[in-house]
């Protein structure tokens, strides 16, 4: 049986400049990732429902979460959090990071879904 679930998803790819940031912050252990490697990691964030499609609606969404999955992508590569970006708006966000909300999720799996926490 696939489920509907009452979310939306939010797809956060790398941009260049966040490439360039990774880059910058270990100077002494380089990264053992190509450009393209790091590039190529997409994570996918569950937010709140999106009930009307609009733009707004999404661009709204989006200003609420910003701040929190920068935070996981940025602590996915270092974790000194001084040497992060400071992002004051979501125009900020979009420099270090590519999104689409995708509106519908849907599960495809029979097990019950489990919950670890982070951050």
């Amino acid at each position: 049986m696939t489920d509907l679930l009452n979310r939306s998803a939010v797809i956060i790819t790398p941009t260049k400049k966040y490439v360039q940031w990774v880059r910058s912050v270990d100077k002494e252990h380089a990264i053992n990732a190509s450009d393209k490697e790091i590039k190529a990691v997409t994570n996918v964030y569950l937010v709140e429902e999106v009930l009307t499609g609009v733009k707004k609606e999404i661009r709204d969404i989006m200003e609420r979460n910003y701040l929190d999955i920068a935070i996981q992508e940025f602590s996915a590569w270092w974790l000194v959090e001084d040497d992060w970006p400071v992002l004051s708006s979501l125009e900020a966000f979009e420099q270090y990071f590519g999104w689409k909300l995708n509106e519908v999720v849907m599960n495809l799996c029979n097990e019950t879904m489990d919950f670890d926490q982070i951050g």
